[in-house]
């Protein structure tokens, strides 16, 4: 059993850039309006799209292994091994 990913959501402060910055990384793909007001832009690479959608900027929420959580009491991550 296999499965396709038609497209995947990515949030953006400003999806535009977004996608027209991880183009020139990768260059390859053509940017696209996507949604129902062309909100969004859709970012084609091979088959499926990376559609990136508006979300105000926020702080970020991930723990890493020099830190804790900006928004929680999470504990340093282990040293792998």
């Amino acid at each position: 059993m296999s499965i396709a990913i038609d497209h995947v959501g990515i949030p953006a402060a400003d999806p535009w850039a977004a996608a027209r910055f991880l183009r020139a990384i990768l260059a390859e793909g053509e940017v696209t309006p996507a949604g129902p007001d062309g909100e969004m832009a859709s970012l084609s690479i091979g088959d499926g799209a990376l559609t990136y959608f508006g979300l105000a900027a926020h702080e970020p929420h991930s723990t890493t292994r020099t830190g804790t959580c900006s928004s929680c009491s999470s504990p340093r991550l282990p040293e792998p091994g």
